[in-house]
């Protein structure tokens, strides 16, 4: 009787405590990997350059766990003007590693047709991103569709 009496003391006792111990570990180790080395604050800076005003509406990175899109809202941008976003955080970009490409999806104004053409524009070997890094996107359009990435 003495045995089942210290038995079930000792399940009492240290059971309970042998379960909170496991889960609060393994709900550590679940929120180990959220957010952990994703680049934070992070703009992208558009620089019209094109001739005409232009309308950007998303940015598509490449980051080293898959890609996403980062929407800008259709934000128009005249000739000769910049425009800069608010901070982000790359959820599927970590901080010390670069993006393999960025695409801007943008729209350039055809004013001797009145429309909006579709002009998106490729970036290749971008820099590493790191916290507070913002990425400059200048547009340089010409007329015959020649795009020239001068800048990150």
């Amino acid at each position: 009787m003495k045995k089942f009496f210290l038995m079930a003391l000792c399940l009492a006792f240290f059971l309970p405590a042998m379960a909170n111990a496991a889960l609060t570990a393994s709900d550590g180790l679940a929120n180990a990997g959220a957010g952990v080395g994703d680049c934070k604050q992070v703009r992208f800076k558009f620089t019209n350059n094109t001739g005409a005003k232009v309308r950007v509406k998303a940015v598509i990175v490449y980051g080293n766990d898959g890609w996403w899109v980062e929407n800008i809202a259709n934000h128009q941008i005249v000739t000769g003007d910049t425009y800069t976003t608010d901070k982000r955080r790359m959820n599927k970009l970590d901080s010390g590693k670069a993006p393999s490409q960025m695409m801007v999806k943008y729209d350039r104004w055809d004013a001797p047709n009145n429309r909006w053409v579709y002009s998106p524009q490729n970036w290749l070997n971008l820099p590493v991103c790191n916290d507070g890094k913002t990425y400059r996107f200048k547009m340089n359009c010409t007329k015959n569709g020649g795009c020239d990435p001068v800048d990150y």
